[in-house]
């Protein structure tokens, strides 16, 4: 758990170092074909097949990856050329409260 917390943690400072260097394009290319590799090769290690679903459902969850983390991700990128990497992760981590919050309102 503790690996975990660092890994979370240095994410911010390591995006922000990358962004000093790269274009945001390139930063998010990075972290998603890493995490892609990471997982497929993951996949073949343990000989897990995927999950069997339905064509409705793949579109479903191709939705979600796209609007809840690729639009999250590339908006924190891009904004983290604006501000700093610890008012980014404050940002981000409190997403929770903000979505508790605006639930209570509907």
């Amino acid at each position: 758990m503790l690996l975990v917390a660092a890994l979370w943690g240095g994410n911010f400072a390591a995006l922000k170092t990358l962004l000093a260097r790269l274009s945001p394009a390139d930063v998010m290319l990075l972290r998603v074909g890493g995490a892609s590799l990471f997982f497929a090769l993951l996949l073949l290690a343990t000989g897990r097949p995927l999950i069997p679903l339905k064509r409705a459902d793949w579109i479903r969850l191709l939705l979600i990856g796209l609007l809840g983390v690729t639009i999250l991700n590339a908006a924190m990128t891009i904004g983290m050329n604006m501000i700093s990497a610890a008012l980014a992760s404050l940002i981000v981590t409190s997403n929770p409260i903000h979505t508790a919050l605006i639930s209570r309102l509907m």
